[in-house]
């Protein structure tokens, strides 16, 4: 891998040499490859001190959860996960579904938003 294409990691990592929160970067994953990926390259060729972030939108088996977590363990990295109230997904999920057919919109919010609040909360300067 030509990690000289990554440049951004090291620019990334001159500016947050004077952050003072625990972490740097806070990485969603879904338990996929792209996220995998992405802390994978975070952590193999940084310093950048990283927390794993997944959402759990109540489809997400017991195999992937684990995954993900052996994952973060073998890049020894932070791993949160938080799950939303089934309840009141389920009813997202059902207004969506007959109203858009779909219900992805909801997933794609919830990550940007839970994400975005732990950021803030914590003052992790990226996501």
């Amino acid at each position: 891998m030509d990690i000289e294409k990554y440049e951004w990691l090291s620019d990334l990592e001159k500016s947050v040499k004077d952050n003072k929160s625990k972490y740097d970067i806070i990485v969603p994953i879904s338990g996929g490859k792209d996220g995998a990926f992405m802390l994978w390259l975070i952590k193999k060729h940084s310093n950048l001190r990283v927390l794993a972030y997944h959402i759990d939108n109540g489809f997400v088996s017991d195999m992937a959860e684990n995954n993900m977590k052996k994952m973060c363990d073998e890049l020894e990295c932070d791993c949160e996960i938080i799950r939303p109230n089934w309840l009141a997904l389920k009813e997202i999920y059902r207004k969506l579904l007959l109203q858009n057919g779909e219900i992805c919109i909801a997933c794609e919010m919830m990550i940007s938003l839970y994400t975005i609040e732990k950021a803030i909360n914590l003052q992790i300067l990226y996501i």
